[in-house]
């Protein structure tokens, strides 16, 4: 696929036809950006749109079990994987999206109920979260740090922490959508470390947020597998 100055290769791995590959190379043959990241369903179709304010790619897919979107930067990382637009009960097929400003229009023929009907979605991007700041929490929390990161099965949080408020901790990934969440007791945060599983969230880039009382802040988290 040609876009713009550059050439978009894309294919599935032999031994796994769920495995996405991609390649953006320029017209002097150089690789400029490789990626990889799974479409659950086999044989799904698919399409693959850029947003041109900051070059960053909306991969959407959809079959027997509805449309899902996963977003990826500029070099093809995977910052939000496998989020809903549709119901998983639709049957999908002819996808077309494209950006408008800081959102992704979609639309898709649904045949569930025997008919071609024509559906859509729009999924809204929260610029501020994709280029957050991080910053330490204020009037409270005085450091909050995470580790490992990257994080696999577990992430511990270790939190210097002053006042007596619950604290409310949350994985949110670049759309601002919540994936985890837990509140602690300040008994239990007064021991300054917890440990957040991570299981069932897919890879890719997301934030830590966590508040307490009126102090808040972020610190940038990558999941692997």
């Amino acid at each position: 696929r040609v876009l713009g100055p550059y050439l978009m290769r894309r294919f599935f791995a032999a031994d796994d036809p769920t495995e996405l590959t991609m390649e953006i190379y320029d017209f002097t043959g150089g690789r400029i950006a490789h990626g990889a990241t799974r479409i659950p369903e086999a044989g799904a179709q698919y399409r693959i749109v850029e947003n041109p304010r900051d070059s960053s790619w909306a991969l959407i897919y959809g079959g027997d079990s509805g449309v899902r979107v996963t977003f990826l930067d500029k070099q093809l990382n995977v910052m939000a994987a496998d989020i809903p637009a549709s119901a998983r009960r639709a049957s999908v097929t002819n996808i077309s999206a494209a950006f408008r400003g800081d959102t992704l229009f979609m639309i898709w023929l649904d045949s569930r109920t025997g008919h071609k009907d024509v559906y859509g979605n729009y999924l809204p991007i929260r610029r501020r979260i994709f280029s957050v700041d991080e910053h330490p929490a204020a009037n409270g929390m005085t450091t909050v740090t995470i580790s490992p990161n990257p994080a696999r099965d577990l992430v511990q949080v270790d939190i210097a922490a002053a006042g007596n408020a619950p604290i409310e901790l949350d994985i949110v990934n670049p759309l601002g959508q919540s994936v985890r969440s837990i509140s602690l007791d300040p008994s239990i945060a007064a021991d300054g470390h917890v440990e957040i599983s991570t299981a069932g969230i897919p890879s890719g880039s997301y934030f830590l947020r966590y508040r307490m009382g009126s102090a808040t802040g972020v610190r940038s988290l990558m999941i692997v597998r």
